[in-house]
């Protein structure tokens, strides 16, 4: 069975560097390994290490020509340790302990290229304000500030008038909405405490304080207002909220929702683009508004006794195109078709003729100005998401500078400055503690597009798309029967079912059986009322080999890392549980397991 992560029934999803672990040592699978000549010579044995395969049998051989085993000359040395690509690039730069300031200050700025935010931090920032800084775009914190946003918005619903059933005391409403005003002060002054002045009063730092302000204000007069003013004929109280309006300034003006910012700074700067194309649209739709309404009227009144009276009505027995604005507004619409052909059929079925006035404003107003006018705002709305995308780049790289003008390493000839691998290893360590040595050095070999040992300016300006690719090491697996079963192991019928499941046919044939079996489900086929379905019977039996044989080939915990695994587990067992304890000659619960796991298969695309 295929698992929806991606790749084969026993691993997650397909990453692009792969890590494995052996007995005899570390070895790097990537195309990029090969490039490790100049830390240090390739070992000329046959590669001990595997890949992910594109399906499900776990893993195919990669060719001898990239990959490095780092043992012997190339072994990644242990902590402390002397390790030979740094001491090849003693020679060439003047290497130095990075200090503890350096790597938080240096790991900051790599952190806002890697989320594509611009730093609001002094070039020299302090110790207090660079912890602000990091709290300030912590995880914890923006998640409440987003629970807070959507509170904010939601008091709408309780708030008179209100959702049927969900009203609320004004009292109750105040206190949720002085509880959401109270974290945006928070967050105002907090960020105020680390970012540059210059920076802070801004046009939405601004916008922020005069929302509040506005809103406290409101607040206050409301209720004075309610507590002093008699109530309505319903018992409701007449006075009126007026801030509520200024809730989603909220939304875009936060730093941490700048890309809703960036796509209202699109929209707000691709309008004036496309306003002469607008108004040519309006003005034609006024142009055909005016002819309808002079061919029309002729038709459409007589005069009874020096009145007019009109003759023409649409089917629901209202006055057709009665005025210039209402023509105007149903010709708007039938740009949309929204009310076509209805809009047409009162004047058409008077005479025929009417007919051409309306095809040829749907030809040029619906088919010609309206499709200008979707090119023009695509067209502005591309530009301007183009010059997003140029002051995004040129930010990232400015945060990137900052990092390497704090980690980089003088050449010993005084001219220019380079990354060593010790400096790259502080601070990769430093920066993501959780990876490993192995994965570092993996990390370095890409980077070092020269394969010289030593990382130029522009090459590091690669490393945040290099960060968000994930890194999986697998380590070699200890399967108990092979160590304690060996015969059983190595006998003719292990080895034919070891090959059969790691056969990429394996995964194909469960996955045409689920979806026999949800066909089946489907078409509801009861061949016996007294045993059950044997068809049923039969696709239990099969998964049930699946899992287990995946189990007895890929071992206990390789066969629990991946989540799917462990769901397709769950549900064939507890449908199998379900057809022996229940005596029905149809087991509703039993399929109702299969489809929900047909289901989740189908959905992921297998």
């Amino acid at each position: 069975m295929s698992s929806p992560e991606g790749g084969d029934s026993t691993r997650g999803e397909d990453v692009p560097y792969t890590l494995h672990e052996s007995g005899k040592g570390l070895a790097t699978s990537t195309a990029a390994a090969n490039k490790a000549d100049k830390v240090g010579a390739d070992i000329p044995l046959e590669p001990i290490v595997t890949t992910r395969s594109s399906r499900t049998d776990g893993f195919e051989t990669v060719p001898s020509g990239v990959v490095t085993l780092l043992n012997g000359p190339n072994a990644l040395p242990a902590e402390g340790a002397a390790d030979p690509a740094a001491s090849q690039s003693a020679t060439h730069v003047k290497k130095r302990t990075l200090s503890e300031w350096e790597l938080s200050l240096a790991s900051t700025y790599v952190t806002d290229a890697q989320s594509s935010r611009p730093s609001r931090l002094d070039r020299s920032p302090t110790a207090a304000q660079l912890r602000s800084y990091r709290l300030y775009h912590s995880i914890w914190l923006r998640l409440i500030l987003y629970v807070f946003v959507i509170l904010n918005l939601l008091l709408a619903v309780f708030e008179k008038p209100a959702v049927k059933h969900a009203g609320v005391p004004y009292w109750g409403t105040m206190i949720m909405e002085l509880c959401c005003l109270a974290f945006f002060i928070f967050r105002l002054i907090h960020y105020k405490k680390f970012c540059p002045p210059n920076y802070y009063w801004d046009k939405k730092t601004i916008l922020l304080a005069v929302c509040i302000g506005l809103t406290l204000l409101d607040m206050v007069i409301y209720v004075i207002l309610a507590n002093t003013l008699s109530k309505g004929a319903d018992g409701q109280e007449t006075a009126v909220r007026a801030t509520r309006i200024l809730r989603p300034v909220f939304i875009v003006n936060f730093s941490d929702t700048r890309q809703i910012r960036k796509a209202f700074r699109n929209i707000r700067r691709t309008i004036p683009g496309i306003a002469n194309v607008l108004i040519l649209l309006f003005l034609s739709i006024a142009l055909f508004s005016l002819m309808a309404l002079k061919l029309l009227d002729r038709d459409a009144r007589n005069s009874v006794n020096g009145t007019s009276t009109r003759t023409f009505y649409d089917r629901k027995g209202r006055q057709y195109f009665d005025g210039f604005f209402e023509i105007y507004w149903r010709l708007y619409v039938l740009i949309t078709t929204a009310n076509s052909p209805d809009v047409m059929m009162p004047a058409y079925n008077y005479n025929r003729w009417y007919g051409i006035f309306f095809v040829i404003f749907i030809l040029l107003c619906m088919y010609i100005f309206v499709s200008i006018v979707l090119a023009v705002v695509y067209q502005n709305y591309r530009k301007h998401l183009k010059n997003e995308v140029r002051k995004t780049v040129r930010t990232r790289r400015q945060s990137l500078l900052q990092a390497w003008r704090l980690i980089k390493a003088q050449k010993a000839t005084g001219k220019g400055s380079v990354l060593p691998l010790e400096h790259f290893r502080q601070f990769v360590m430093y920066h993501e503690p959780k990876r490993s040595l192995a994965q570092i050095l993996l990390l370095f070999q890409v980077l070092d597009e020269n394969s010289d040992g030593l990382i130029e300016k522009a090459e590091f300006m690669q490393l945040p798309e290099l960060l968000n690719v994930g890194v999986v090491e697998e380590k070699a697996t200890h399967l108990l029967i092979p160590q304690y079963l060996p015969r059983v192991w190595d006998s003719v019928v292990s080895v034919f079912i070891r090959a059969v499941v790691k056969h990429r046919f394996f995964t194909y044939f469960f996955d045409f059986v689920i979806v026999c079996n949800a066909i089946i489900i489907a078409a509801e086929l009861d061949e016996s009322e007294e045993h059950g379905d044997p068809l049923e019977t039969m696709f239990l039996v099969l998964f049930n080999l699946e899992v287990w044989f995946k189990l007895y080939v890929h071992g206990f915990w390789e066969f629990v890392r991946i989540k799917w695994n462990v769901f397709d587990f769950l549900i064939i067992e507890v449908a199998t549980i379900f057809a022996i304890v229940t005596n029905e000659s149809k087991h509703f619960a039993c399929d109702g397991l299969l489809a929900c796991r047909a289901h989740v298969c189908l959905d992921a695309g297998q």
